[in-house]
């Protein structure tokens, strides 16, 4: 399917009709007290970006954020397999998702897009935990002789 029936289908479903693309072709959806998620098609159509601003950039060192980042989307566990990006432009952290929507469904996108509202909100839950020095990350391994990203068999 193309992003914009995508968008119908989910806008019927959530009571939102019509939820398409704008003369930008961009759909900006506001949600739960002016947080936004943001949909965009490539110029092919053929992929989408779904993202949304989780906040600012913490006032610390960059390079503590961009290790906590790192290790927050290692293997996309902590993510929901969406990624935390940052735009330093903007001085904002945001959660990024690629879509095909050539290959999903109406069901398969609703609930790739209810997924990520809720990864939204673990990943401001997750920056709120920030201080002046650090960042809660992933937990650690308790032994370390071995890594934490490690794959037990």
């Amino acid at each position: 399917m193309y992003l914009n029936n995508l968008l119908t289908a989910y806008g019927e479903t959530i009571g939102l009709s019509p939820l398409e693309l704008d003369e930008n072709n961009v759909c900006h959806l506001i949600f739960d007290q002016g947080h936004e998620l943001i949909f965009e098609p490539s110029a092919d159509h053929c992929f989408a970006s779904l993202y949304s601003v989780l906040g600012q950039l913490p006032a610390i060192d960059l390079v503590t954020v961009y290790e906590a980042v790192l290790a927050r989307n290692l293997f996309g566990l902590a993510t929901g397999h969406a990624s935390i990006c940052v735009d330093k432009t903007a001085q904002e952290l945001i959660l990024f998702q690629a879509l095909n929507p050539m290959y999903m469904d109406a069901s398969a996108f609703i609930y790739t897009v209810e997924s990520f509202v809720d990864q939204h909100y673990q990943q401001q839950h997750w920056l709120s935990g920030f201080t002046n020095t650090a960042l809660a990350s992933p937990k650690a391994s308790t032994n370390s002789a071995e890594p934490d990203f490690a794959i037990k068999v």
